[in-house]
């Protein structure tokens, strides 16, 4: 059984999953709940919609992306090392956009 934290997270992670794969007004909180394997009623005790949820799992995405960038952006790092590792993100990006089916 899922953690209270795990379960949210889950629901952030699959909500963005199915969207970037769609569109938002594509995916029902019935097919999030059935992908991410918890009841609707898991599903409104940390969300009260699924606008709330798309708002939190934004927020959620953004963060990720930010930790990520801050470790490219490292001042530890020289400005090549930076540039360098900018590319590498960059192209795990497309690559993980192109195998969602994102244009």
């Amino acid at each position: 059984m899922m953690s209270v934290p795990d379960t949210r997270e889950r629901l952030l992670e699959i909500a963005l999953e199915l969207i970037w794969q769609s569109n938002y007004s594509c995916v029902g909180v019935n097919e999030i709940c059935k992908q991410a394997g918890v009841t609707k009623g898991a599903f409104y005790h940390h969300f009260e919609s699924k606008a709330s949820l798309f708002c939190e799992a934004t927020a959620y995405y953004w963060q990720v992306i930010r930790n990520d960038l801050d470790a490219v952006f490292s001042p530890l790092n020289s400005p090549l090392v930076q540039l360098e590792n900018l590319l590498h993100f960059l192209i795990m990006a497309k690559l993980g956009n192109d195998q969602a089916g994102i244009r």
